[in-house]
């Protein structure tokens, strides 16, 4: 591996290249994961108030 050849990157920039490309995947997973988190926590709040209607017309 030279230094001076600039045509070819070195180990370093490759590493780094493929550091950038496994951050970028893990922040589209992180998102998923926050949007489906998101979608849970509404799911739960509606079902919160489906089980205070219900438990009121037992009442």
């Amino acid at each position: 591996m030279c230094i001076f050849n600039k045509s070819k990157p070195t180990s370093a920039t490759k590493i780094q290249k493929k550091l950038e490309e496994i951050e970028a995947e893990q922040k589209a997973h992180n998102e998923h994961i926050d949007n489906i988190i998101a979608r849970l926590d509404t799911i739960l709040k509606k079902s919160k108030e489906i089980n205070q209607r219900l438990a009121k017309n037992k009442k």
